[in-house]
């Protein structure tokens, strides 16, 4: 069974959920019936997820193997990115992390987030390892990766 790839808003919205409460049954649960109004007032109404709704009534496979398996995202942004380690990870930019023009820089991951982030994170980025800390989390950098140019 191939990855699914979903959207990185599509990906922001499942993580958000998550980090709200939200079990993976009860949004398949409300993706299936099409009812994701109980959703509207998270992170202050910021994503519409008639949207998520509209994606499992056309691919429903692909959104319950995305939620129950993983994904990999289409395409990630800068800030869609920053945003995306914030919810998952709880980590803050300039705080947690450098951010630069095309990078960030000093992450420290587990080896659970890293190995999430290796397989979730679009194929524009890509992830580098710098040191491994006393405790076993791995230091990180993550560029905007343009391929062979």
């Amino acid at each position: 069974m191939s990855v699914v790839r979903i959207s990185q808003n599509d990906a922001l919205m499942i993580e958000v959920l998550r980090k709200n409460g939200i079990s993976d049954e009860a949004l398949l649960a409300a993706l299936k019936n099409g009812d994701v109004s109980s959703f509207v007032e998270i992170e202050k109404g910021n994503f519409d997820y008639t949207r998520l709704a509209d994606l499992a009534r056309e691919r429903w496979d692909d959104v319950v193997q995305a939620v129950t398996d993983g994904y990999k995202i289409t395409f990630n942004t800068r800030n869609g990115l920053k945003y995306l380690l914030n919810v998952k990870f709880g980590v803050v930019a300039e705080t947690d992390f450098a951010v630069e023009e095309e990078a960030y820089h000093g992450l420290t991951l587990t080896r659970e987030q890293l190995e999430w982030l290796r397989a979730s994170l679009a194929g524009n980025w890509r992830v580098v390892d710098l040191d491994e800390e006393a405790d076993g989390r791995q230091a990180i950098r993550i560029e905007l990766y343009r391929g062979a140019q």
